[in-house]
């Protein structure tokens, strides 16, 4: 179906795994030290979050909230359009830093716990969230993951730069030169 040959298939897997194997023994060691200095990026934060149609809305929640006439739970359930987080009252579960845009990272992690962010316009909508409470930055293997790829592409980069790769034929097209 896809007109590759099972040889070639094979000679495929063994690449990606010998590629697999090289990004590991290159990245791995300096995971630890990476993460290390970079906590911050990585901080997570146990989140409320709920979506309204306008700012209109998002701006009379934040008050009936604030105000105590309504518990965000409830405005979630009641008023939100996001469908993954408004039958648990808005629960968006921990949230590290590193998966949210910059401004609404710095947004969140710049508040303290239990005060409401927003509205912050989306895609959709406006959200409008609340810090639930900040948690430590977690060596999780989807981090490590995320950073074995970036310490293994710095490498690649470096390496690449100190070994250019030459082309004979273009740089005598580039020089005007008819190739022999």
């Amino acid at each position: 179906r896809e007109a590759i040959s099972a040889d070639d298939f094979a000679a495929g897997l063994e690449r990606d795994l010998l590629v697999e194997k090289l990004r590991r023994a290159i990245a791995d060691p300096r995971i630890p030290e990476v993460f290390n200095q970079n906590t911050a990026r990585f901080a997570r934060v146990k989140l409320k979050r709920l979506l309204v149609a306008t700012e209109t809305e998002a701006r009379q929640v934040i008050d009936d909230v604030a105000n105590g006439r309504m518990s965000f739970e409830d405005a979630a359930r009641q008023k939100s359009l996001d469908l993954q987080t408004k039958n648990a009252g808005g629960d968006a579960g921990i949230v590290r830093r590193v998966d949210l845009a910059q401004p609404l990272g710095d947004a969140v992690f710049g508040t303290e716990a239990g005060k409401l962010v927003g509205p912050v316009q989306a895609g959709q909508g406006f959200l409008v969230f609340r810090v639930e409470e900040f948690r430590p930055a977690e060596l999780d293997e989807g981090i490590k993951n995320g950073l074995r790829k970036e310490i293994f592409d710095a490498w690649l980069r470096q390496e690449l730069s100190r070994s250019p790769i030459q082309f004979p034929l273009l740089e005598a097209l580039n020089a005007g030169q008819r190739p022999a």
